[in-house]
């Protein structure tokens, strides 16, 4: 400290002073100048660390030993209070991340009163630009506990600071600060449940064999490379969990979020983390409708046997198909029947009568068609559907059909399909070779397809009881334009020569006869019958008689036409 020697009256220049401390020490021994005498003398004064005083002692001599003193004391604290502040909440990085900043957009500082700081002190708590965050008389709870302050962040601060004083009575003041970097610009992420169409709603179709739809997830500005990604799904299961690379930046994640059968709605949430601790979320939820319509079709009326006959298809060419519309299809629903060709046979709104009775809808079939089938779809508003199909065979029936080209009829009302005069032969009583030959056809109706073995077959029965029969393939059958095929009878012989189908599927056979022997003389008229037997690829047969009638020279004629199936 100071000590300020003023030289009064009497004391001249050459006299002697001496300035010295509490001690004795000399802390000034020179003569007194002019100056000294004009000005005074200044002397500094040392004072010990926890003296409790101090005091200076000045003595003047003049040249004759006449000596005059005078001292002064003053009391000392020079024990300073001690303060030290800590900012808290850092984490192990030490840097403040947005969550650790929190809501309110502060930090924690946590000031401690150390020994030399007293009640009745004062504490003053700035921050980094010297706004006062408190100010306050020290209390003997602030030596024992401590004093907390929040100290504000602003966004975008790359560092926070804080700066406690203490100050005594006396203006002894003690300081400590503290600063800790800050990361307070979070990341950003959107995510968005894509492929619910239109109405924003997923349909079964639309969730897809695999039961997942599909989220896309933004990483959006201040998101870097080295963050985390982390997806969940509305149970918090973890989807995906990654550390975020340049090119999720660039292109974005895609995750598959499963939608549990039955779910009302899929949720997502998708959550980025940068190394400090700052976290972003977002997330989305569609509603779902995967509870598909149900229904089931049946052909009916094909009898014990499932295969429909001819009889069964009926005149109008077609079968009756039942849908049943089962639970989950509601009024609203659209009902769509097809045939196995595609071609919609009913196309409508479903409606309370459809789901309290079921729908009937005829099905055409075609002829020759081995089997028929229909489907049903019932689809809702949202794109669900459900299908049933049914299928059945179908049976053709077989028919033969010889048609006679004459209203030639024998006396005893048996019909001919074809008529030959027996007076036409060499030994005849008219000789022509016209009158024992007859050229016609018959036709065969097979829409199953004739049997590969044993498709056709004539059949003839000899008066003595022999049987003669020609047994032709399919392939026989359609060669008989190249290769004719002849059966021998008692009177002559029947000639198959020719095939073609139509069409329709109607094959026609074309034949001759020609009469080779006289019946007895003592009968004028005869029936030469062959019989012909047709079968499908099913098994099924039909059966025609062909009869050629055999007159003598003089027939009786009635009119009497017909044809035999």
């Amino acid at each position: 400290v100071t000590a300020q020697v003023t030289l009064e009256d009497g004391t001249e220049v050459g006299d002697t002073l001496v300035v010295t401390d509490k001690d004795g020490n000399e802390l000034l021994n020179r003569p007194v100048t002019q100056d000294d005498l004009d000005n005074g003398v200044s002397v500094e004064v040392p004072v010990e660390p926890g003296d409790p005083d101090v005091s200076v002692t000045a003595t003047v001599t003049d040249p004759t030993g006449n000596t005059a003193s005078d001292d002064d004391q003053k009391p000392v604290d020079n024990v300073p209070p001690a303060v030290s502040v800590e900012l808290t909440g850092s984490g192990e990085d030490g840097t403040y991340s947005q969550d650790e900043i929190g809501d309110d957009g502060t930090v924690t500082a946590e000031v401690t009163l150390e020994d030399g700081t007293e009640v009745g002190d004062t504490l003053t708590v700035t921050d980094q630009d010297g706004n006062v965050l408190d100010e306050r008389e020290i209390t003997q709870d602030d030596l024992d506990n401590g004093v907390t302050v929040e100290v504000p962040v602003e966004p975008g601060d790359p560092d926070v600071s804080v700066t406690a004083t203490v100050t005594d009575p006396t203006g002894n003041t003690a300081s400590d600060d503290d600063q800790k970097p800050v990361d307070n610009v979070p990341p950003q992420v959107s995510v968005e449940l894509t492929g619910s169409g239109e109405d924003g709603t997923y349909s079964q179709d639309e969730i897809g064999d695999d039961g997942t739809v599909t989220a896309q997830v933004t990483l959006e500005d201040g998101t870097e490379v080295g963050d985390t990604l982390t997806v969940t799904d509305q149970d918090g299961n973890v989807l995906d969990e990654r550390e975020i690379t340049q090119d999720d930046l660039d292109n974005g994640v895609t995750v598959e979020v499963p939608v549990e059968p039955g779910d009302p709605d899929v949720s997502v949430t998708a959550t980025v983390t940068d190394p400090t601790g700052n976290t972003a979320s977002d997330d989305d939820q569609k509603p779902v409708d995967n509870v598909p319509p149900a229904v089931s079709v049946e052909l009916t009326g094909s009898g014990e046997d499932g295969t429909y006959s001819q009889d069964e298809i009926g005149d109008d060419g077609t079968v009756t198909a039942e849908v049943t519309l089962e639970d989950g299809t509601e009024v609203g629903d659209t009902l769509v029947v097809t045939d196995k060709d595609g071609n919609e046979l009913l196309n409508r709104p479903v409606t309370q009568d459809d789901l309290d009775n079921g729908v009937t809808v005829e099905v055409p079939v075609e002829p020759g068609d081995p089997d028929v089938s229909v489907t049903a779809t019932v689809t809702d508003p949202t794109g669900n559907t459900a299908s049933d199909d049914d299928q059945k065979p179908v049976d053709w029936d077989v028919s033969v059909n010889v048609p006679n080209d004459h209203d030639a009829t024998t006396p005893d009302g048996n019909i001919a399909d074809q008529v030959v005069f027996e007076s036409g032969l060499a030994d005849g009583s008219a000789p022509n070779a016209d009158d024992i030959r007859v050229e016609s056809s018959l036709t065969l109706t097979a829409l199953d397809g004739l049997q590969e073995d044993g498709a056709v077959s004539l059949t003839y029965a000899y008066e003595d009881g022999d049987e003669a029969t020609l047994e032709l393939s399919r392939a026989e059958v359609e060669a008989l334009g190249d290769t004719p095929q002849s059966l021998t009878t008692e009177y002559g012989e029947l000639t198959l020569n020719g095939y073609s189908q139509a069409d329709d599927g109607t094959i026609t056979l074309d034949y001759d006869y020609v009469l080779t022997n006289a019946p007895d003389a003592s009968v004028d008229h005869l029936i030469d019958s062959v019989t012909v037997t047709a079968t499908d690829e099913d098994g099924s047969t039909d059966s025609g008689d062909l009869n050629i009638q055999i007159v003598d020279d003089a027939p009786t004629a009635e009119n009497d036409a017909n044809s035999v199936t």
